[in-house]
């Protein structure tokens, strides 16, 4: 199964971190592409696709207000034009990974968490505010002027670095054991540079482990033209 046709420049992308409808819906097809894909070839594959709907005007100023901090500009836009809550959750049991070819051998794929949910900005705005008393332990000094807005299921966390200000704000990735080879590395130059080549990558999973493979660390971002990725989308398109 061919991926859409859309293709965006990246780079440019990143620079301007300004997401529209061009944007969004380069995301929404290659979401739609990849769920299709493991749903028609894996006969074990368990896909939950939700996209909830944008936070209106009130929940906005609910949310804000909670939260006791601004959110990113880009990532506001967001939850107020797009949406509240992303659910990418899959799981293909009939896949060996140990069979995955060069280097994604072993790659850990899926996810089984929520890319980001509105409803979980409160909590992490205030481990964020109180991160000198946060209950976060090992996110303490990690957590000052960063606030995050997804956590995978082994107690990581990616959030938003802030300490220039609310615009444009890399993400960064806060490993839980402090694992000094991926604690505190960057992964994209803003949100909106994040989740369009997350989604060009086809998803691969919600983890930092999953998305290693295809870090450029010398720019700290995901390369969406790099061997691994050409791979990676080779083995979504034709299952070798």
């Amino acid at each position: 199964m061919k991926p859409p046709s859309t293709v965006l420049d990246f780079d440019e992308i990143a620079q301007s971190a300004r997401i529209d409808d061009e944007v969004w819906q380069f995301c929404l097809d290659h979401w739609n592409w990849v769920a299709d894909v493991l749903r028609e070839r894996y006969d074990e594959a368990e896909v939950d696709f939700t996209i909830e709907s944008a936070l209106t005007k009130q929940q906005m100023s609910v949310l804000s207000r909670n939260m006791q901090m601004e959110l990113p500009t880009e990532f506001r836009t967001v939850l107020s034009r797009y949406c509240g809550k992303l659910d990418f959750m899959w799981t293909c049991f009939d896949v060996d990974q140990s069979q995955l070819p060069g280097a994604l051998n072993g790659m850990d794929i899926g996810g089984n968490m929520p890319i980001w949910d509105a409803g979980n900005l409160v909590e992490y705005s205030q481990a964020a505010r109180n991160h000198d008393n946060s209950p976060w332990l090992a996110f303490r000094e990690s957590l000052r002027d960063r606030l995050p807005f997804m956590a995978d299921g082994s107690g990581n966390i990616f959030a938003f670095d802030m300490r220039a200000g609310k615009e444009n704000c890399p993400i960064v990735f806060l490993s839980h054991d402090n694992d000094s080879d991926v604690h505190d590395k960057e992964l994209a130059a803003n949100f909106v540079d994040f989740i369009v080549r997350w989604s060009f990558l086809g998803c691969p999973g919600d983890t930092y482990y999953s998305m290693r493979p295809f870090l450029n660390k010398r720019f700290g971002r995901l390369d969406c033209n790099g061997r691994t990725a050409t791979r990676w989308r080779r083995w979504l398109i034709t299952g070798n």
